[in-house]
């Protein structure tokens, strides 16, 4: 029975047959032996990988360095590439903005355009002798102009003004 004493290993064969990175190459190891009771030499091996990561357009200036290497003429690419890609953002930006803008514009149009005709028709149903009609016509227009002016917050109570309103009406 003998016993070997604690050395470094230096093969870069592990005991189960893989191949581990040579020395000096970019992931750093340590091999020790541990003597086992019944002979056997069991390896303990602690690897450290690291790793990098950018976001955006444009890799970091080392990466770049080595993407040049790689693929002479990198650098230009990526660059023409993160300027096409950023001038298409502005663009679709642009438009989406302009878009909102038109479509606001045109509702707004559309509203006053309604509301125009709904008053006159309030209008023309006065005419024709029917105030009431005409009269309700207008406060309900206006009502709903003003719950939307003020924002939706207060529409979820509007069932509960229409159930009250016609609890009073219920008469006739």
């Amino acid at each position: 029975m003998s016993e070997s004493s604690e050395s470094p290993e230096t093969d870069n064969e592990t005991a189960a047959g893989t191949n581990l990175p040579a020395e000096g190459s970019d992931v750093p190891h340590t091999s020790h032996v541990i003597p086992a009771s019944d002979e056997r030499i069991v390896e303990h091996q602690t690897v450290r990988v690291s790793q990098t990561s950018f976001t955006g357009p444009i890799p970091d200036p080392q990466s770049l360095k080595e993407y040049e290497q790689v693929f002479p003429g990198a650098i230009s690419y990526i660059m023409e590439t993160a300027t096409k890609e950023q001038d298409h953002r502005h663009y679709s930006e642009k438009f989406k903005l302009e878009t909102e803008a038109k479509i606001a514009l045109r509702g707004q149009i559309f509203a006053v355009i309604s509301l125009l005709l709904i008053i006159a028709g309030s209008i023309w149903l006065a005419v024709l002798g029917k105030t009431v009609e005409g009269i309700y016509l207008l406060l309900i227009t206006m009502g709903i102009l003003v719950l939307a002016l003020m924002g939706s917050k207060f529409i979820p109570i509007l069932p509960d003004i229409i159930k009250a309103w016609k609890g009073n009406h219920d008469d006739g």
